[in-house]
């Protein structure tokens, strides 16, 4: 009888199983797992999203070790759940996911960034024409951007079209007041060719 037992017991242990569902709103936030210290991180899905004990399995590499999941939703605040044991009952977990204006603004940045970072890559190992076309793309979102344009307007000098590195030089400084490097750049190209502005009294 108690061998009987035992065996009920193991078997019910065996068949045992978790279930770990997480909710937010809105929905559509992607859910990321890592184990704590470990700098690999995995994307499990987008909410709202199950985990049976199958994929709860594959998470956990260190059941020593708690594990870390982020939930993450463009232009909004991030969420973090820290398990240390997920167990074998049922789970689930209900966010709500604030707007965060600042987070889209960052995300934008960085985008922005690393476009421009390979456009002044481009002009640098003498890809021009790539770099224009970059840039071209980036003045569309951003027309008003001095720093753009004075990229464009040094893209057209190395490639001797003058009169269009003029256009945008004086467009990067008609934008930005300050922007000591394309005033000079605008004058000296003035010069070269010859363009008089009476109205222009070359000051800043």
């Amino acid at each position: 009888m108690k061998l009987f037992l035992l065996l009920l017991l193991v078997i019910s242990f065996g068949c045992s199983s978790s279930k770990v569902i997480i909710r937010t709103t809105p929905a559509g936030a992607e859910v990321f797992a890592r184990e704590s210290g470990d700098p690999i991180v995995k994307s499990l899905g987008v909410t709202p999203l199950e985990l049976n004990d199958s994929k709860l399995k594959s998470i956990v590499k260190n059941p020593n070790k708690p594990t870390i999941l982020k939930i993450s939703k463009y232009g909004h605040s991030s969420e973090k759940i820290i398990i240390s044991d997920f167990g074998n009952a049922d789970v689930t977990y209900n966010f709500t996911l604030k707007e965060n204006s600042q987070a889209e603004i960052i995300t934008k940045i960085d985008s922005t960034s690393n476009i421009l970072f390979e456009a002044q890559r481009l002009m640098r190992v003498g890809n021009t024409d790539e770099s224009i076309k970059i840039l071209d793309a980036l003045l569309k979102k951003y027309k008003q951007s001095s720093f753009i344009n004075e990229l464009m307007a040094s893209a057209y000098y190395i490639q001797k079209k003058y009169k269009k590195s003029l256009f945008y030089y004086e467009t990067a400084f008609k934008y930005d007041s300050k922007n000591i490097e394309a005033f000079k750049m605008k004058k000296y190209l003035e010069e070269k060719l010859g363009v008089t502005r009476p109205l222009d009294k070359g000051k800043i």
